[in-house]
């Protein structure tokens, strides 16, 4: 696994431990995620990012599991099925990487719904 795979994978497993500090050691400081469905910024740097999955990693039934992965140079591209709720409901989602030559994720960008 390269430095940018590990990124990915990192940021996963603190994503499944709902550990917001060992998430977003993953990230740059100015990170910046965009949700290709409504073409929007969803929040930027790792300030507004923290504030968001604080209250995120509050949900005991919070889970991502990996149903897919490719990997070419520092673009990672996820896809992911999150798991919210007591009764195992679901939803799925791409997420893409990019990854700076540090291993550092600069940019997340998401696209979400139900298959």
């Amino acid at each position: 696994m390269d430095i940018f795979e590990k990124a990915a994978q990192g940021q996963l497993e603190a994503y499944n431990n709902r550990d917001v500090d060992a998430f977003l050691e993953w990230y740059t400081e100015d990170v910046i995620a965009i949700d290709i469905d409504a073409d929007k910024v969803l929040y930027k740097g790792k300030d507004e990012m923290r504030k968001i999955f604080i209250e995120k990693f509050k949900n005991i039934h919070l889970k991502c599991t990996l149903k897919n992965r490719m990997v070419l140079n520092r673009t990672i591209i996820d896809h992911e099925v999150i798991h919210y709720d007591e009764t195992n409901d679901t939803f799925e989602a791409i997420a893409i990487y990019d990854v700076n030559e540090t291993g550092l994720i600069s940019t997340i960008r998401f696209t979400k719904g139900k298959l």
